[in-house]
């Protein structure tokens, strides 16, 4: 993710790395289908009400759903981060403009 959000939102347009970019996409991709699989059936990573892991995963979720990339739908992943959308303390801290 830092990869990503540094190559991709703080690097000039005229200097970005994009082989390591592409590669940190793959591999975030790779990782954010585990947390996909991981809130599957449930309404938080682990379990019905938010915990630690929601707070360490949460602004990293903004994050990667925010980034002007391509990635493929991860249903489970989108509707977690809708549950944490609703949060008005995620809203208000977490889910601001990426910059």
């Amino acid at each position: 993710m830092t990869t990503l959000f540094l190559g991709l939102i703080r690097t000039p347009e005229e200097k970005p790395d994009l082989k390591a970019i592409a590669a940190a996409r793959d591999e975030a991709e790779w990782l954010w289908g585990m947390v996909d699989s991981a809130v599957a059936g449930s309404d938080f990573v682990a379990g019905p009400a938010p915990t630690l892991a929601d707070v360490v995963l949460g602004p990293q979720i903004h994050r990667w759903l925010s980034l002007p990339i391509a990635r493929r739908p991860m249903p489970q992943l989108e509707a977690w981060y809708g549950r944490l959308m609703r949060r008005p303390g995620y809203m208000h801290h977490v889910a601001v403009p990426l910059s």
